[in-house]
This record gives C-alpha cells, sequence and structure tokens, in this order.
C-alpha cells in the first residue's frame, strides 16, 4: 500500500513539474505577425519621398510602438549586411526582394527589420524566403537600403515552407 501511495505521489508530482515548464517554455513563444502588423492603423506613407542624400531619421508616428520588445516570428527575406561568404550574420528582412517586382520598389522604414542572429546562418539560397524570430525592437539602423524602423536582437531563423 506505502508504494501505491508513493508511487501516485510522484506520478503527481512529476506532472505539475512538466506543467510548469510546458507553461514557461509557452511564455517563451513568438507571435507570428504579417508585414502589416508593422504598420500603424492611422498612419498614411508620405506622398513624396524624402531625399535619399539627406540625413533623416524614422518617423515614429509609422511604427507600432505596442510591438517594443515583443517575441515575434515573420516571415520575409533576407538582404545580407554582414557576411562572410555564404555565412550571415545580420541582415535585412524585407516583405519581398526589389528584383521581384517589375516597378520601382521602396520599402518604407516600417517595412524593413535589421536583423542581429544570435548565431550566424550558413545561406545556401539567398533568394528563399525565411523565418525571423527573436525581440522586436523600436530602434533604426542605418543601412545602404535607408533607414530601418526596427530591430530584431538575438534572432533565430527557420526555413519558410510554403
Amino acid at each position: 500500500m506505502f508504494r501505491y501511495t508513493y508511487a501516485v505521489t510522484m506520478i503527481i508530482l512529476f506532472g505539475f513539474t512538466v506543467s510548469s515548464l510546458a507553461q514557461a517554455e509557452t511564455s517563451e513563444e513568438y507571435s507570428i505577425i504579417d508585414w502589416k502588423d508593422l504598420v500603424p492603423a492611422n498612419w498614411h506613407r508620405p506622398l513624396i519621398d524624402p531625399d535619399p542624400t539627406e540625413q533623416h531619421h524614422v518617423d515614429k508616428k509609422s511604427l507600432v510602438i505596442k510591438l517594443d520588445r515583443q517575441n515575434i516570428k515573420l516571415a520575409g527575406f533576407m538582404l545580407p549586411v554582414k557576411f562572410r561568404s555564404n555565412v550571415v550574420s545580420e541582415f535585412i528582412l524585407m516583405p519581398y526582394l526589389k528584383h521581384h517586382v517589375k516597378t520601382h520598389a521602396h520599402h518604407e522604414p516600417n517595412q524593413m527589420i535589421y536583423v542581429k542572429l544570435s548565431q550566424p546562418l550558413e545561406v545556401t539560397n539567398p533568394y528563399a524566403p525565411i523565418f525571423a524570430a527573436g525581440q522586436l525592437l523600436l530602434e533604426s539602423v542605418d543601412t545602404p537600403e535607408g533607414h530601418t524602423g526596427y530591430t530584431l536582437n538575438e534572432a533565430t531563423t527557420e526555413e519558410y515552407l510554403y
């Protein structure tokens, strides 16, 4: 009888431990968002683009403040910024690459995310879509493509299957 009671008690305690670990993992999950989620509902793109030769900063009204410091996951395309051969450590995540459209393409800062990977990534197909996940910050980075509106720190990537 004692063994039976002991066994049942251990099973119950084990169940609580596993349940607690599952809740801890869930709290670190990422919210999958879409590119439109990065644009405030009341924001409209300027009619005239800023002069690319002038130094300008990101309009904070074009960013979604409630996303600051949120763990997100977003699908997009990689434009490498810091790399050596085919190993990338930092890149810009975009909804599409410029050569994918037939017209002049200009990304707004709220449609570019500067991604700093937690571990360098070996890239085999630079044109393949990916998922990037990490903590989203409302920090701008000046890049050859222009200012980004957001930064994704300690990010990880995975293949985007469609």
